[in-house]
């Protein structure tokens, strides 16, 4: 078993490079109903890869003033900023926004509204097929209309709100003598060659040369290399490159900023790999006082404890995760490993029969014959008589 938290909304943001008020109260109805509305529809359209109607529920102009704010000062240089974000395609900025969901089959699933940055805020739980999990949290207002839409989001595996990424790595290619820029690196001045190195770095993550960006992160100052702003980037870079230097960099981010209540989900893959279990419990726990008891992180509790070798924890954080939600399916398959390190199989054949009412499964033998992990099971009388009577 392995935990698999990616930066899914990362490497989408960093490759957003081209992209150059409040909400308003509600006057009826209640608020928390209507942004419940919204987190249902929004987890519908992700999970039917409906990008149509996340582009419909995306204000993509209030984005933008939200990142010329945190870029300028001066309205005049909003403005401009404004005007040549907004001629980009929405379509085009709400397709990069959510490639992980394109990139694979994605499910989603609304959990509650919570308070982020003092504003209420669906939040929504992405589930990949590679195992790995989000949990997006969306500011919304209304428009004109009158119908809610979301202009920003808070993104766990990122650790930050989808404007304040989008203006941070904007302010590495274009803004180099900001104070955003010099926040971002830990600098009180910036010369003209490290403003070089940031900009080539950015240029090179754009073109999509990943190596080369590399190359360039490795010449940078130390202290320039640890901070958050930088090693945000390369994070992303050093995924694309291998695991090895995606754990190395997580350390740094452990080391440097593991604090930071911001890189708690983001560490907790790191904390699995180097076996600091502890460390993993309690970003879970913090993350479940964030979001409430739900499948995702009562499954990764299971994990947690199978890898510290309490099997009965484990199955009961497995059990709990799909009793929270049926259809949740790492549960079962968590749980179905646990029953079979038992040989529990006749309760394996029960739990493999659920699933094949909740999904469209039909398992045969061949399903599991590849694993050597299953030989005792296919030949365990529970499991052959079940065979026998779909055979019938």
């Amino acid at each position: 078993m392995k935990i698999a938290i990616k930066h899914t909304l990362l490497l989408p943001l960093l490759l957003f490079f081209f992209m150059s008020a409040q909400a308003f109260a509600s006057k009826s109805g209640d608020v928390n109903d209507e942004l419940e509305q919204l987190g249902t529809e929004f987890a519908a359209a992700i999970r039917h890869g409906n990008i149509n109607a996340i582009i419909a529920m995306y204000d993509m102009e209030r984005t933008g003033e939200l990142v010329a704010e945190q870029l300028y000062d001066g309205k005049k240089q909003r403005t401009h900023f404004l005007s040549g974000f907004m001629s980009n395609s929405k379509e085009t900025f709400v397709k990069n926004l959510f490639a992980f969901q394109q990139a694979s089959s994605s499910d989603a699933t609304f959990l509650k509204v919570i308070e982020t940055d003092g504003e209420k805020t669906p939040v929504v739980r992405v589930d990949l097929d590679t195992g790995g999990h989000d949990f997006v949290h969306l500011f919304a207002h209304k428009n004109e209309q009158g119908k809610w839409q979301a202009y920003d989001m808070y993104v766990a595996t990122a650790g930050k709100r989808v404007t304040q990424k989008m203006a941070e790595n904007l302010t590495f290619m274009l803004n180099s003598k900001s104070n955003l820029l010099k926040r971002l690196i830990g600098v009180k001045q910036l010369d003209e060659e490290l403003i070089v190195a940031y900009r080539e770095l950015t240029h090179h993550v754009q073109q999509g040369e990943i190596q080369k960006a590399w190359d360039i992160y490795e010449q940078l100052p130390e202290k320039a290399k640890r901070s958050r702003g930088v090693l945000d980037i390369s994070l992303g870079v050093a995924q694309l490159l291998s695991e090895e230097l995606y754990t190395q960099q997580l350390e740094l981010l452990a080391k440097y900023h593991g604090d930071d209540p911001t890189t708690l989900f983001m560490l907790l893959d790191y904390y699995f790999t180097v076996g600091e279990y502890d460390k993993a419990i309690s970003g879970i726990r913090a993350m479940q006082d964030l979001y409430g008891e739900e499948a995702a992180l009562n499954n990764l509790l299971a994990n947690v404890y199978y890898m510290l070798n309490d099997k009965e924890k484990a199955r009961a954080f497995a059990k709990k995760s799909r009793q929270l939600e049926p259809f949740f399916i790492g549960a079962y398959w968590t749980e179905l490993t646990l029953l079979n390190e038992a040989n529990e199989h006749q309760q394996m054949v029960s739990l493999l029969q659920t699933m094949e009412q909740n999904w469209d499964f039909d398992f045969r033998e061949a399903d599991f014959a590849q694993d050597t992990m299953y030989d005792i099971f296919i030949k365990s009388e529970p499991f052959v008589a079940w065979m026998q009577l779909k055979n019938d």
